[in-house]
């Protein structure tokens, strides 16, 4: 009997240890985040999601330089083109999706409580020339109009520029396109009366492809300061719908304002390369710029460089660009130690 005894003693001591501790329980805040989900090579005047309402999106969570795989959120694509997760709790997450013959550019976000709008998730058709190279840029502020431009050498001693007034040109053996374009909703007064624009409940993304190899001669020297190896990557600013209601196509500026009195875009650019992330660039604040050159990629016998811009100043003899400045570089997808997380 002395031994139940024993233990009987032990399980009273036991329960009083634990009574008299105070336990805290630290609770982790849940949110329903949702977004869009747009197919970037498909013109605006079809559905932006078209070809894509199968889509599987999918979380996973980003901690301490790596991902976690065991904390994943997974839905799909609704009957209207947008995705919804819910309890999902606050950090950093990885978003992706799936789907049979698309690729989705691999996106960085922070979940919290004031931030539970995703960036527009961009897919497109896998490439079957995995050497391909897709452009897109993305911004927030529906009240901007935003072009994507890209030049490139035609020639020893020639440039051409693709943009919304020519958005197909070749250059070598390469073709140069712009896929999709956003149109201001507006007229220059703030009018949608009769204008055919992309509606401000458009995703707001642009898209250009390189297919092939566009001409490069290192040797031929410049064009107006601009090496003939060289395709620049531009973001231009068209204008602003402006709180009066006009339309104003002047400085208004990509990058915003301090002092708030002309907002920011919030855009940012992501270059593919088949189905694999080179880079994501995300636009700087309060430089008051209305165009930047954003990154560049360079051409020689068996390899493409793409890179950051630095300090150069002009594209065209017509056109004076500014460079973008402490930019972040671009990093492959496969380096998760090193990402750039989108800013909203």
């Amino acid at each position: 009997m002395r031994k139940y005894h024993i233990i009987f003693l032990s399980m009273a001591i036991i329960i009083g240890l634990i009574s008299s501790c105070q336990v805290t329980v630290t609770e982790t805040a849940n949110y329903d985040v949702s977004g869009n989900v747009v197919n970037a090579e498909v013109a605006t005047t079809s559905s932006y999601y078209y070809g894509m309402s199968s889509t599987r999106v999918k979380l996973t969570r980003y901690e301490d330089g790596v991902l976690r795989s065991y904390s994943t959120y997974t839905t799909y694509l609704s009957s209207g083109g947008s995705y919804t997760f819910n309890g999902v709790e606050n950090g950093t997450y990885k978003l992706t999706g799936e789907l049979s013959g698309y690729t989705f550019v691999p996106m960085y976000v922070d979940i919290t409580g004031s931030n539970t709008i995703l960036p527009d998730l961009i897919g497109y058709q896998t490439p079957s020339n995995s050497t391909d190279i897709l452009i897109f840029l993305q911004w927030d502020n529906t009240d901007y109009d935003l072009d994507l431009k890209l030049s490139a050498p035609s020639g020893a001693s020639s440039r051409t520029v693709v943009e919304s007034s020519s958005p197909s040109q070749t250059s070598g053996s390469a073709n140069l396109s712009l896929k999709r374009d956003v149109k201001a909703p507006y007229d220059l007064t703030g009018s949608k009366e009769g204008y055919n624009g992309t509606s401000s409940s458009e995703p707001r993304v642009e898209t250009i492809r390189i297919s092939g190899t566009p001409y490069y001669n290192s040797s031929a020297g410049d064009v107006n300061g601009v090496p003939q190896d060289e395709v620049r990557i531009y973001i231009d600013s068209y204008g602003r719908l402006k709180s009066d209601g006009t339309f104003d196509t002047n400085n208004q500026y990509i990058t915003g304002l301090t002092d708030n009195s002309i907002p920011a875009a919030d855009a940012r650019l992501f270059i593919m390369q088949g189905s694999t992330l080179y880079g994501t660039w995300e636009v700087p604040f309060d430089t008051a710029e209305t165009t930047l050159h954003v990154a560049s990629i360079k051409y020689a016998a068996g390899q493409v460089l793409i890179y950051s811009a630095g300090n150069i100043s002009s594209v065209n003899a017509d056109e004076n660009k500014n460079a973008v400045y402490g930019i972040n570089k671009g990093v492959r997808i496969e380096d998760e130690s090193s990402i750039v997380i989108i800013q909203r």
